[in-house]
């Protein structure tokens, strides 16, 4: 957390505002160091909110461009379920929410294989062979 009054210089700021938290940060990795590569897209509610709902189909107007962010930042499911994933997963199970546990949608590359191993010189979803090919993911915490 960015609060050097406290003596803390990391990289995530917080602003409380009267209506609103937000949270910020600037390093290397840009956002994905406070959102964790996390790429969701907002439930049907979001879309239908009474706030906007009137002014445009949101879901028509927006899905085209969450489509393309999914494909150009290479978006899957997460493929590692960790201890702390079967915990969450049960909790949901216990208060009757189970259903709508899913593994979550990152932008991180794992590999062609989905196996657990470096896969140094791949081309990446998203060089679409511009770029240079990357390494995936080793799930190295997973194990």
């Amino acid at each position: 957390m960015w609060a050097p009054k406290l003596g803390c210089y990391g990289i995530q700021r917080i602003h409380l505002l009267r209506n609103v938290m937000i949270l910020a940060g600037a390093g290397v990795g840009g956002g994905s160091l406070n959102y964790a590569n996390t790429l969701y897209v907002p439930p049907e509610p979001f879309f239908k909110d009474r706030q906007w709902s009137h002014i445009t189909d949101w879901r028509a107007e927006l899905m085209p461009h969450y489509e393309q962010a999914q494909r150009m930042l290479g978006v899957v499911r997460n493929p590692t379920f960790t201890d702390a994933d079967r915990i969450v997963k049960e909790v949901a199970d216990e208060m009757g929410f189970g259903d709508t546990w899913v593994p979550t949608p990152v932008g991180v590359f794992f590999g062609r294989t989905g196996r657990r191993r470096r896969a140094s010189g791949c081309p990446t979803p998203t060089s679409a062979g511009w770029g240079p090919s990357g390494s995936a993911a080793t799930n190295a915490d997973a194990a």
